[in-house]
């Protein structure tokens, strides 16, 4: 399963809430919220979309001798025998839910078709001040303008 081809969206928002969740391993309050590289639209110096991030302990996320930047992502999704697309679409379902009192009702099995209609489904509902920063400009002495932000 590929998400190579989804937008690469930012909601602090959506993070802030992954954070408060359970941990996938421990099952007890997360601490941190795991950008997931494998398989998505991350890479070399591109963090992936805030949506493919799963919720962990600091111990499994990155101090623990079985933690996911110990590890690698493979080997700790083997480990813990986790299928992260699964836990994608239980974590944006409950954010909806939650955040917005939207339930989907999807009966499509495609998990990568889920996952992009509840991501859209986030967008739509998202206030346009949340999603558009505001960008300052500075101007230089030689009058030329520089991105701050």
């Amino acid at each position: 399963m590929e998400f190579s081809k989804h937008h690469n969206y930012r909601n602090p928002q959506y993070l802030n809430w992954l954070r408060k969740q359970n941990c996938l391993v421990l099952n007890t309050s997360a601490e941190c919220a795991h950008h997931v590289r494998l398989k998505t639209n991350g890479g070399k110096g591109l963090k992936p979309s805030d949506y493919f991030c799963i919720p962990l302990t600091h111990e499994y996320h990155t101090i623990g001798v079985y933690a996911l930047h110990q590890i690698g992502e493979d080997s700790f999704f083997k480990q813990f025998k986790l299928k992260v697309e699964v836990h994608f679409i239980f974590q944006l379902r409950k954010y909806l839910k939650e955040i917005y009192n939207f339930t989907s009702k999807s009966t499509c099995t495609d998990l990568t078709l889920v996952i992009s209609d509840l991501v859209a489904e986030i967008e739509m509902r998202r206030p346009a001040s949340d999603i558009f920063k505001k960008v300052k400009i500075k101007k230089k002495k030689n009058n030329d303008l520089i991105k701050i932000g």
